[in-house]
């Protein structure tokens, strides 16, 4: 199971074997243990183990262990889980599924909708001094972290390139600059991005002459794919 928002509430586990990867879901067979209560804005950690020749499945779930202290809160109104696997027999190994569990729904407030994270957008820049020229590009988020601060990486798609950002959440959007290569191509580091919400979109402006690298600036605006 991936980390992510879920809404909170009552569910039971299921584990059992998904295949040489763990990723074969749902379980064709598997144990089921419930109910357990995962409460609005807290983390679990989940540690599947078991024998090396009993393949009865075991789990140990703990509510916000300290290990999890260095990743981020999850909203009010959902929890994350963070699997440890443990246990496989010969080639296979066991994961978790949760049956009735649904993404949290994003919390909305003011006049937009708030950003949301560990989910991706998609968008477009536009330059004003390049003539309008428009660069699409694929925005990843994770955060907020307790002292507000955001991550994540931003590709963009027609110029070959992938940047790591750095920023924070702000009032009424997010702010971020990019600051390192993941991938480099043609896109240059250093910009800075300034968005606000607008309906269900977020839209903002980026760069001056002392931010981008090739001192371009211009437009930007992003919806959640």
């Amino acid at each position: 199971m991936k980390p992510g928002d879920i809404l909170a509430g009552t569910y039971s586990i299921r584990v059992g074997p998904a295949g040489t990867d763990g990723l074969t879901l749902p379980p064709t067979t598997f144990k089921t243990f419930w109910p357990y209560k995962f409460l609005g804005g807290h983390k679990y950690s989940m540690e599947i183990t078991c024998g090396t020749t009993n393949p009865n499945p075991n789990i140990d779930l703990r509510e916000d262990p300290s290990w999890l202290n260095f990743y981020s809160k999850p909203a009010t109104n959902a929890f994350r889980l963070y699997v440890r696997n443990r246990c496989h027999m010969g080639n296979e190994w066991y994961a978790v599924e949760i049956p009735g569990a649904f993404p949290a729904p994003v919390v909305t407030g003011g006049n937009g909708e708030e950003v949301s994270f560990n989910v991706s957008y998609s968008g477009e820049a536009i330059s004003e001094p390049k003539n309008g020229k428009t660069w699409p590009f694929k925005l990843t988020l994770i955060g907020p972290d307790t002292d507000g601060s955001i991550s994540g990486q931003i590709e963009w798609t027609s110029l070959n390139s992938i940047h790591q950002i750095e920023g924070s959440k702000t009032a009424t959007g997010i702010t971020f600059t990019e600051i390192a290569y993941i991938k480099k191509g043609g896109a240059v580091l250093n910009c800075k991005y300034n968005l606000n919400s607008e309906g269900d979109s977020f839209i903002g402006t980026y760069g001056d002459e002392d931010s981008c690298d090739d001192g371009d600036y211009g437009t930007i605006s992003m919806k959640p794919e």
